[in-house]
Parts: structure tokens; sequence; C-alpha cells
């Protein structure tokens, strides 16, 4: 059975095609993270495909330590973000959770409807 192309490489490839931005290793894209981090961060919202009622005007807003506004003007529902994906992601056979209960020898999986239940 082959695997699946990891979330993060396929991060990578949008980054390229999308913002020109090519990462030969991982110290060099955390790199720009730290030091670009509204660039860093916009792509965060735009390869997650965030949803919210207003587009966001700015990434950040009054950064420091203990006040940093992150996309002012935005509202996000984690919920609705995470299970708008569950129809699509049951239908392929991913579960919605994994988990390994220590006494048990089996991992198990909780699927996307009982979740969305």
């Amino acid at each position: 059975m082959a695997l699946p192309v990891p979330r993060f490489t396929l991060y990578q490839a949008w980054l390229e095609q999308r913002l020109g931005r090519r990462f030969d290793r991982y110290e060099a894209l955390w790199q720009w993270s730290v030091s670009d981090l509204a660039g860093f961060w916009r792509s965060i919202w735009d390869w997650f495909d965030i949803q919210s009622p207003a587009l966001p005007t700015a990434v950040i807003e009054r950064a420091s330590m203990s006040g940093t506004v992150w996309f002012p003007g935005t509202r996000v529902s984690f919920a609705r973000q995470v299970l708008r994906h569950g129809p699509r992601a049951d239908a392929a056979g991913h579960p919605a959770l994994g988990f390994q209960d220590e006494r048990r020898a089996e991992p198990e999986a909780l699927p996307w409807p009982e979740l969305t239940r």
C-alpha cells in the first residue's frame, strides 16, 4: 500500500506554486516562519482555506509578546472550520480522530459522522 504524501510536503509544493517560495530544508522554512510572521501566517490562512464572515485586512495588529492580535476583524468558528471537511474525509475513509488506549492492543478510530453528531 502506498503511503499518502505528507501534508507538510503538500504545503511546501503549494508555497512554491502560489507564492514562488521554495524551501529545500525544514530549517529554511522555519527561518521564514519566524522572520516574516505576516507572510507565513497569511500563507497558513490561505493554505487551510480558513473561513470567516469578513476577510482579514491585516495578519498582525499590535505585535507584542502578550497582546498580539491576529487577523483583526475576522471571526473563526473552530468547530465549523474542522467539521466542514468531515463529509469529504469520511467518503475517503479517513477517521476524524485516531487514538490508542494504553490498555488495548489495537488503536481505535472515531468516524466523522460520530464526531459531528
